[in-house]
C-alpha cells in the first residue's frame, strides 16, 4: 500500500514546496507514479497514495480527460496550462462538490535523474462562478432587452438606450428618422434638443426624477421637433434595466400620440366650456367665460361678436356688429372692452 505523508521514499528533494501557498504535486516515470504532494495539495484534494499511479491515486476523479495531458507533457517534455479546469471532489459527507482550478504542468527532472511531470492547482471556483454569473446575468439581460425591444417596437415609433444617467449611448435609427437629429446631434443629452422649448424643463426635471427615484416604469409625454420642422406629441416609456442590484441603462420607447392627445384635449375643452357656460346666467358673461377656456389654451386672443343687422347685409355694405366679449392671454395688451359696436368691412370675413 502507498505511503500518504506526502513524499515518496525516494529521498526526492520536492519538500521545497512544501510552504507553497498553492497546491504542489509531482508524478514520476510514464506510469506517472504520485511522488509528492504539499500540504495544500492534501487539504484540496485531500490524502493521496503515493508511489501508485496517478490514475489509481485518482480513481474518483470524474474528469479523465485530465490525465492524457500528463501523457503528453511527459512524452512531448512541455508544459501545458488548463484554465478554469472543472472538478468534482468528493466531501466527507459522501456528497460530491464542482470545483475549478487552473493547472499548470511542467515538465520535471530530478536530482536522481528521473523525469515526471510537476503539477501546480489554483483554486479559481470563486472567480469563476462569479464570473458564470455575470455572464448569465448579461445573457438574461440581453434577452430580456430583446423582448422587450421586440414587443415594444411593433407599437413605437422610436425605441432607445441610454446610460445610467440617461444619456443616449446607442444610435436609434427611428429617433433619427422621427426628429431628423444625426447621431452625433442627439447622442449623451443631445436628444434634448428636439424636445418643445416649452416642454424641456419639465422633461428634464421628470427624468432627473426618475433616475432619482428609480420607478418600475417612467411615462411622460412631450413634444418632439419631427423632420420636417413641426411638432407633435409623443409618449415616453422607459424602464431601467438592472444588474447586480444596480441600475446599468434605460430601454425606452416613444409613440406618436399627437390624434390621440387632439382627441382628449377636444374633449376637455368642450367639457370645461360646456361647465363655463352653464354656470352664468347671462349670455355676455357666459361668451366671456367660453373665451377664458379658450385661450391660451387654443389660441392667444379671442373675442365674440354678435350681428345687429337680421338677415344677410348685400355684399357692398359694411357689416355691423357688436363685440360682447374680449379674452387676451398674459402678456398681451389688456383685454378689450367687452362691449362694442364695429363696422366690417365686406370682404373681412
Amino acid at each position: 500500500m502507498g505511503r500518504t505523508d506526502g513524499s515518496a521514499s525516494s529521498g526526492l528533494a520536492l519538500e521545497v514546496f512544501d510552504p507553497a501557498p498553492v497546491a504542489v504535486a509531482a508524478v514520476l516515470g510514464p506510469l506517472h507514479l504520485l511522488a509528492y504532494t504539499n500540504a495544500d495539495y492534501r487539504k484540496v484534494f485531500g490524502a493521496r497514495p503515493l508511489g501508485v499511479p496517478l490514475r489509481e491515486a485518482f480513481s474518483d476523479l470524474e474528469t479523465r480527460e485530465y490525465f492524457s495531458l500528463f501523457d503528453r507533457v511527459f512524452a512531448e517534455r512541455e508544459g501545458v496550462r488548463v484554465e478554469e479546469a472543472p472538478v468534482v471532489l468528493a466531501r466527507a459527507d459522501g456528497t460530491s462538490e464542482r470545483h475549478f482550478f487552473t493547472f499548470s504542468l511542467s515538465p520535471l527532472t530530478t536530482r536522481t535523474g528521473e523525469d515526471g511531470v510537476l503539477v501546480v492547482a489554483v483554486e479559481t471556483t470563486r472567480q469563476t462562478a462569479a464570473a458564470e454569473r455575470i455572464r448569465v446575468l448579461s445573457e438574461e439581460r440581453r434577452r430580456a432587452l430583446q423582448r422587450y425591444r421586440s414587443l415594444v417596437t411593433a407599437g413605437a415609433q422610436v425605441v432607445w438606450v441610454s446610460d445610467a444617467d440617461g444619456r443616449f449611448v446607442e444610435p436609434s435609427p427611428g429617433w433619427q428618422r422621427v426628429t431628423g437629429q444625426t447621431w452625433e446631434e442627439y447622442r449623451g443629452d443631445g436628444w434634448t434638443e428636439a424636445i418643445h422649448p416649452q416642454d424641456r424643463e419639465a422633461a428634464r426635471r421628470a427624468q432627473a426624477e426618475a433616475l432619482e427615484r428609480l420607478p418600475d416604469v417612467f411615462r411622460w409625454t412631450y413634444r418632439l421637433r419631427t423632420a420636417d420642422g413641426g411638432y407633435r406629441h409623443f409618449a415616453v416609456r422607459a424602464v431601467p434595466i438592472r444588474e447586480n442590484g444596480a441600475v446599468a441603462e434605460w430601454v425606452g420607447t416613444c409613440t406618436d400620440v399627437e390624434e390621440q392627445w387632439r382627441r382628449d384635449r377636444r374633449e376637455e375643452i368642450l367639457a370645461r366650456a360646456a361647465a363655463a357656460v352653464t354656470e352664468t346666467m347671462r349670455v355676455q358673461d357666459a361668451f366671456a367665460a367660453l373665451g377664458r377656456v379658450i385661450v391660451p389654451d387654443l389660441a392667444d386672443e379671442c373675442a365674440v361678436y354678435l350681428a345687429l343687422e337680421p338677415g344677410d347685409p348685400p355684399p357692398d355694405r359694411p357689416v355691423l356688429v357688436e363685440r360682447v366679449a374680449a379674452v387676451a392671454r398674459d402678456g398681451l395688451p389688456p383685454e378689450l372692452p367687452p362691449r362694442r359696436t364695429e363696422r366690417f368691412p365686406p370682404d373681412s370675413a
